[in-house]
């Protein structure tokens, strides 16, 4: 079992997170934006709906429903060569909540003709910081124990272990992630990460999308979670990315069945209620060259 009961979260998306315009040119061609000065915002809005029983239809009722709204900045700082042949930018990402402060990150990526892959990471592997734990509640989902709803989130999008996720030390993904392969295409499906759990991602189609920073034709991603290691994919957690040319414009992630626990009681089992929790980011301002 890995156990986060104390991860001080990190936000998801400095990487995905970008805009996105008509698409309208070839999709081999298809790059992410990483110059110096692109700039990115958002609002991500996360929600724990806690409940103890069904009705007769098999539907949750919901006996407590609580939401954490965010605002969240991702600048593209730096270009640098790394050994020198490497050539990252580096996209630095701030999160603001009235509830738990200012979260920041910065992460390293580069354009393969391959695929977009990420490096390396400071303070967090995304582009949303998660609080910290503010009460004795827990979550457990498939023998992974979690402080809170948003360490939840953030770690299936990320999957770092908690001691990598502080102070300033530079992290290595060895080896580099595949965030998206090149060329972008419907169908495409391809390995993210075997880390702690085993996660691919396949381009589901194209769909239009509407977003506070305007309407958009995005390739529709899927995340495909194998966290049994059971060689069958889950099917109560979902996350999709609405991306094009400038990039991902919208995620959901969407998660039932998770069971509560306290301090008192680590496994949920004495007092059983279960959680499903919903993560959306979308975009609302974008600066691209």
């Amino acid at each position: 079992m890995w156990c986060l009961s104390h991860i001080p979260i990190f936000l998801l998306i400095a990487l995905l997170f970008f805009a996105c315009e008509p698409e309208d040119s070839d999709p081999g061609e298809f790059r992410y934006p990483l110059q110096v000065g692109n700039r990115w915002e958002y609002t991500r809005e996360t929600g724990q709906y806690i409940y103890e029983d069904m009705d007769s239809a098999g539907t949750p009722v919901y006996i407590d429903t609580t939401t954490y709204p965010y605002l969240v900045t991702a600048l593209v700082t730096e270009a640098t060569t790394w050994g020198d042949t490497l050539r990252v930018s580096a996209i630095y990402s701030e999160e603001v909540s009235d509830s738990f402060g200012t979260l920041t990150g910065t992460q390293y990526y580069t354009n393969h003709d391959d695929g977009l892959y990420c490096y390396a990471y400071m303070g967090g592997s995304d582009i949303f910081p998660l609080p910290k734990r503010t009460t004795s509640r827990g979550i457990r989902f498939k023998d992974m124990s979690f402080s809170d709803v948003h360490a939840m989130s953030t770690c299936l999008q990320n999957i770092i272990p908690y001691a990598q996720m502080k102070g300033d030390s530079l992290y290595f993904n060895d080896p580099p992630r595949k965030v998206i392969q090149y060329p972008l295409e419907v169908g495409t499906h391809w390995l993210f990460s075997t880390r702690y759990i085993k996660i691919d991602k396949e381009v589901m189609g194209k769909e239009s999308i509407q977003v506070p920073a305007g309407n958009f034709d995005c390739w529709k991603i899927q995340w495909l979670y194998d966290m049994n290691h059971d060689e069958q994919w889950d099917e109560n957690i979902t996350i999709i990315d609405y991306i094009c040319h400038k990039g991902l414009i919208k995620r959901i992630l969407h998660l039932e069945g998770a069971v509560m626990t306290t301090l008192w009681d680590p496994d949920g089992s004495m007092e059983t209620k279960w959680v499903d929790i919903h993560d959306e980011a979308v975009l609302t301002y974008v600066s691209v060259d």
